[in-house]
């Protein structure tokens, strides 16, 4: 990844993250390329998933903007995710509109969990086969938190308030508005490489008089890929 040190932030950092990915899918259960997720009300048009999200540690004394503040922990967040899907395109595409609501915690070097208040994101996602090995994904969403979770980011207490950064305290609204698209090339059955893009506008957002959001239009990408190394009988049959 690089990406914004937070929404708002004028450094971008690289980031590297491996992780396991399970591909399920059953009647009830599907896990994959959009997210673990259960059928509800007996239809394939409404669907119950796992919403989640992430924000690294910030380090005040690379970030010009928070210098001489107190460094962040990371910053993780999990709730549901409701589903419904527009466009099903026998396979080749996939439109759903969405809306997830996820619970913040911070986590300190001790493992310790601080409450960091609520997000709610609806969205749009579109997915699309353009040929044999490519595919095309998109999304469009807005966040909307709590007084707590904007603090976490755009709060500045007094004790570290300067000439040049005012005391601000944040308050509840609009975080960003984000805009994504990306490609993936399946090599093989194994092997799947990925890229995309993504821009994040803070023109409507309710922090934007912070002193520490530094840009209204922020962007990052990521490249990356997975490899399939283990596939059960069942996975094959199916």
């Amino acid at each position: 990844f690089n990406i914004p040190n937070y929404p708002g932030s004028a450094n971008n950092s690289f980031r590297y993250l491996p992780f396991p990915w399970i591909i399920y899918r059953s009647d009830f259960l599907q896990s994959d390329e959009e997210g673990t997720r259960a059928k509800i009300f007996f239809t394939k048009k409404f669907e119950i998933g796992l919403s989640g999200g992430l924000n690294f540690p910030i380090d005040s004394n690379t970030n010009k903007a928070r210098e001489g503040m107190p460094n962040t922990d990371i910053l993780m967040g999990v709730g549901p995710a409701f589903i419904f899907r527009i466009i099903e395109g026998n396979g080749h595409h996939r439109l759903t509109a969405g809306l997830g609501l996820r619970v913040n915690f911070s986590i300190n070097e001790e493992w310790n969990l601080t409450d960091q208040g609520w997000l709610i994101e609806p969205n749009l996602r579109y997915w699309s086969t353009i040929s044999e090995n490519f595919n095309l994904f998109s999304g469009l969403s807005f966040s909307f938190a709590d007084k707590k979770y904007n603090r976490f980011f755009y709060d500045v207490p007094v004790e570290f308030s300067t000439s040049e950064r005012s005391e601000y305290s944040a308050k509840n609204g609009i975080v960003d508005i984000v805009g994504s698209i990306g490609i993936s090339y399946d090599h093989s059955k194994e092997i799947v490489f990925f890229a995309g893009h993504f821009v994040s506008n803070l023109s409507a957002s309710a922090n934007r008089g912070s002193p520490l959001v530094e840009n209204i239009f922020n962007e990052g990408y990521l490249i990356g890929f997975t490899w399939l190394f283990y596939e059960s009988d069942e996975m094959v049959r199916r």
